[in-house]
């Protein structure tokens, strides 16, 4: 018989990002593995008066309804623990677990969850932070024996990488940390697709939000050292933000805008065909939790190059399915490029390695299995 699990989620599809499409991801497959499934989440309009419920693939969607606030896509309402607990009554849930724990939606969830009476059996969250945004540094620093007393009700939480696992320690009792990662849907992201990006050379790939922690200017600023070499090389950027306008600047500052290119924003089901089109792809963040673009571009057999920061540190095994630079070096971006560019047989080996870790650590079904075995663990020790 499977279990009644309610997944609590400040964001959710059609909202971007990396913990909707996890939530997502999860709850399908744990509903294909005869499970329940229903997610908690907030109504996308930045003013709501009323709650919502409906389908969607087999998964109950509850929408909550209250003020959003549109720069950070929080919901406050203060009827919304009440609210949760009545849910929890009248549905009876086996686990409920909250993902992204530190914000409004998941961290009432776990709490109600856990205090109320009767208790749900299995009370579960997922951190995917290490809480480098500002924001989340600053809630962990002004709330943190807050956050101690209530997260310290919980049964287990999940860090994504073991960086977020060294976070976490902070506000929960290290016993109870479970470090499962973040997945990939390695059928979607696949070897076997198709390129649509049409370049005439070696195409090195980025994609994230154009914004400073991620070194995007660090990379665009290893062009010209790379072009000396591979002269027909092109840099693809996906993704937008605040220093679009800077990341074009200096592009023409430093006489490379013929070899970077700005794609902007794409719509996820583009996402494995432009990865199709790149010889190399790159994550040059200053800080990372994990990284989902870095898994996508693992399944799709690419040899990736990242910084030595975070979650990186977990994914890209040095010489074995990627290579690993320093953070903030241009030079060392460089090189690492251009050694790939240089080395057909490398790359090849690298891509390949990076896929079957992809398949047997990344795998939405290897990521359900463990996080299943872990709520039917918790199950037994508190029934």
């Amino acid at each position: 018989m499977g279990l009644k699990i309610a997944m609590a989620t400040e964001w959710f599809l059609p909202t971007p990002g990396g913990v909707a499409v996890h939530t997502y991801e999860l709850s399908k497959k744990l509903l294909g593995m005869g499970n329940e499934v229903h997610i908690i989440t907030s109504r996308t309009e930045r003013i709501s008066t009323t709650d919502k419920k409906y389908e969607l693939d087999g998964i109950t969607i509850h929408r909550l309804c209250g003020f959003k606030a549109t720069r950070l896509g929080l919901l406050f309402n203060v009827f919304t623990p009440f609210k949760l607990k009545e849910l929890f009554k009248q549905e009876k849930f086996d686990v409920v677990h909250g993902q992204h724990i530190f914000t409004p939606i998941p961290l009432t969830a776990t709490t109600v969850g856990k205090v109320m009476h009767p208790r749900v059996d299995c009370v579960v969250a997922t951190s995917h932070s290490t809480c480098s945004a500002g924001l989340e540094r600053f809630v962990l620093k002004l709330w943190k024996q807050p956050l101690h007393r209530t997260l310290g009700n919980v049964d287990r939480l999940i860090a994504i990488t073991k960086a977020v696992a060294e976070v976490a320690v902070k506000v929960v009792d290290k016993r109870k940390i479970v470090v499962i990662p973040n997945g990939v849907d390695t059928d979607t992201f696949s070897p076997t697709n198709k390129g649509t990006l049409e370049v005439d050379g070696p195409v090195v790939m980025s994609i994230g939000r154009l914004v400073q922690v991620k070194g995007l200017d660090v990379l665009i600023k290893s062009v010209p050292e790379i072009t000396k070499e591979f002269p027909k090389t092109t840099l693809a950027i996906i993704g937008e933000g605040k220093m679009k306008k800077k990341l074009i600047e200096l592009a023409k500052k430093l006489g490379i805008e013929k070899h970077v290119r700005l794609l902007g924003e794409r719509k996820p089901h583009e996402i494995p065909s432009l990865l199709a089109s790149c010889d190399i792809f790159v994550l040059p963040s200053l800080k990372e939790a994990q990284g989902r673009v870095l898994l996508e571009a693992m399944a799709s057999g690419k040899p990736t190059i990242g910084t030595r920061v975070g979650g990186i540190l977990d994914t890209i095994k040095d010489g074995e399915n990627g290579i690993l630079v320093e953070p903030n070096d241009p030079m060392g971006l460089a090189n690492a490029i251009k050694r790939l560019l240089g080395d057909e047989k490398l790359c090849k080996r690298l891509g390949k390695n990076a896929r079957r870790i992809a398949v047997e650590k990344y795998s939405w079904n290897k990521v359900a299995k463990q996080t299943y075995e872990l709520y039917q663990q918790v199950l037994r020790e508190n029934r």
